[in-house]
């Protein structure tokens, strides 16, 4: 008496993600990938078998999502899972609760995070994924460490609306000063369908770049100084693809081919220094 059928629209990818079983489900691909391929017609007669078999799935309703979620964040450190899914799902980490913070609220970044991958390709319309979004707010607050306290980790824990008012400081009002592409995007003057387009030009929608102006204002900031004198001496520097020129090319940071950035911790935490030490100069100090 209580059976019926149930809807499920699918998200933008058009898949379901698969959270338990995920095993069962591969090794069912994996048989019906084998037998396909076999040629053989008595494993030909078992695929049209299994193809036209249905497999009983249980759905269980669970009104605290928040606490299963964490579970299966947890679970992870056992079986690793997506980047990205443990950002969306983790509530014990400062830095992965102000990333999907940003994705939601942030003027600069809502509407252009991918929440569904772990990267963003050349042709995306996304800026990047949200698993990035951490490592740029840890150095937002902590610079180029190799890693961020604990101290500073809990600390942002126990304020994150502190932690939430820096990020959209620099998300909103730091980098649309810094650079006319982001400015452009925040305006509406810029749409996102300009976003691939732009890659190809610039380095400015780089994750890689956006944690080194994350490092950057971190240390600016952390002196004392105004971050518009900095986003002043960002805006007039080149992010133009090119190994001869521009900011990123005098920090190290443009392999030969001048069209792809070094992506190593070393090489990304010597540009912050770099940068950093090039705006003081430029500001006089």
């Amino acid at each position: 008496e209580n059976f019926g059928e149930l809807r499920i629209k699918s998200n933008r990818a058009n898949t379901m993600r698969i959270f338990d079983g995920q095993h069962r489900r591969r090794a069912i691909q994996d048989v019906l990938a084998e037998l396909e391929q076999s040629g053989d017609g008595e494993h030909s007669e078992k695929l049209q078998e299994l193809r036209n078999s249905s497999l009983t799935v249980v759905l269980y309703a669970e009104s605290d999502i928040l606490t299963l979620q964490q579970m299966f964040v947890d679970a992870s450190k056992t079986k690793r899972i997506e980047a990205h899914t443990v950002v969306r799902f983790d509530q014990r980490d400062p830095f992965n609760l102000a990333a999907i913070w940003i994705a939601d609220n942030s003027r600069m970044f809502r509407g252009r995070v991918d929440m569904e991958r772990s990267s963003v390709g050349r042709t995306s319309e996304y800026l990047l994924a949200v698993n990035n979004l951490p490592n740029i707010i840890k150095a937002l607050e902590a610079g180029p460490r190799r890693r961020v306290p604990k101290d500073v980790s809990d600390r942002n824990m126990l304020a994150l609306e502190d932690l939430y008012a820096r990020c959209r400081v620099w998300t909103d009002d730091f980098l649309p000063a810094a650079r006319e592409e982001y400015e452009g995007l925040m305006s509406g003057d810029i749409p996102n369908s300009e976003i691939p387009r732009t890659r190809t030009r610039s380095f400015a929608y780089s994750a890689i770049v956006m944690r080194i102006l994350a490092g950057v204002y971190f240390l600016w900031t952390s002196e004392g100084r105004d971050w518009r004198d900095l986003a002043k001496f960002i805006r007039a520097a080149s992010l133009a693809h090119g190994s001869e020129s521009g900011l990123l090319a005098d920090a190290g940071l443009v392999n030969p081919d001048g069209r792809t950035l070094y992506s190593r911790r070393q090489e990304v935490d010597g540009a912050v220094l770099h940068i950093a030490d090039a705006a003081r100069k430029a500001a006089g100090a």
